[in-house]
């Protein structure tokens, strides 16, 4: 990584500065990796390698020739092997998949046995985005977007899930919003108050109930930069969680596919060896979104 960066470096002053001339060049270059305790045999040798690559001429390609001639010439030079119908060649379709103990070997023999040209690879969950730390600031969860919350009730153990494509504070304000309107409408009128709808499983718990939301409580449960698995991953969580107010009916659309690892999950969060289990809500997503062969 150390010599990537250096060698990024000298690519950019080398290519990218016009202003210079090449000694000035050099000077900045052995300036600032030096400040940063590069050697000087090492600085040479990298500087000598991308000055040879760019100073060493690219082969120019054969001339084109169109008589019949040329083309009796080009066809000795092809290996017999190498004349075969292009159709005889298999062609396969290689993806890769992170790997899950146990999961991963059943779906790569489910896919030898129904999709012979395909050809599944395993990669690591956890990066090298997982192990270093991050350089960056932090974004404030309010400002975040893409993401799956939860809402706790202030009067009992229940929750609200839901999910936002726009920054949560924009979402959350809409919630604010409808609470406010069902506050005002319980002062005028109390009646009209409970047969109002408001077309949310949030303002009917509370309706029903006569409990109030705390939305300042709100945390994330989870995230995804892929929109369309937005609506899978709150269905998920809703099917998880025992104590939401949610209506049943926002999980009709999830498939039966996801029972046998909603289970699995359910059971590893339920269990001391929580922290130690691999699978996980954004690991299932990337499982069954990855494009399809």
């Amino acid at each position: 990584m150390k010599i990537n960066v250096a060698t990024n470096f000298i690519n950019r002053v080398i290519k990218i500065t016009t202003n210079k001339s090449s000694d000035q060049q050099k000077h900045v270059i052995f300036q600032h990796l030096r400040q940063n305790n590069y050697p000087t045999a090492l600085i040479n040798r990298l500087l000598n390698r991308i000055q040879n690559r760019i100073e060493t001429p690219q082969p120019e390609p054969p001339p084109l020739q169109s008589d019949e001639a040329a083309g009796t010439e080009i066809e000795q030079h092809i290996p017999s092997q190498l004349t075969t119908a292009p159709s005889s060649q298999k062609q396969y379709t290689y993806r890769a998949i992170p790997y899950i103990p146990q999961l991963s070997t059943g779906i790569n023999k489910t896919f030898q046995a129904s999709y012979p040209n395909v050809k599944l690879a395993s990669k690591p969950i956890k990066t090298t985005k997982h192990l270093l730390p991050p350089v960056k600031d932090p974004v404030p969860p309010l400002q975040q977007s893409q993401v799956i919350y939860s809402i706790p009730c202030a009067d009992c153990e229940k929750c609200y899930i839901g999910m936002t494509r726009n920054q949560l504070k924009t979402r959350l304000s809409g919630h604010k919003s409808n609470i406010s309107k069902h506050a005002r409408l319980v002062e005028t009128n109390t009646e009209a108050a409970k047969l109002a709808t408001f077309g949310s499983a949030l303002i009917d718990h509370m309706i029903q109930h006569q409990h109030n939301f705390d939305v300042s409580k709100t945390k994330i449960i989870d995230r995804s930069y892929r929109t369309t698995a937005l609506p899978i991953l709150e269905m998920c969580h809703i099917t998880n969680t025992p104590n939401t107010v949610n209506y049943r009916s926002d999980v009709d659309n999830l498939s039966s596919t996801y029972a046998g690892i909603l289970h699995t999950i359910k059971n590893n969060k339920q269990s001391k060896r929580a922290q130690q289990s691999t699978v996980s809500y954004t690991t299932l997503m990337s499982v069954y979104h990855s494009p399809q062969p």
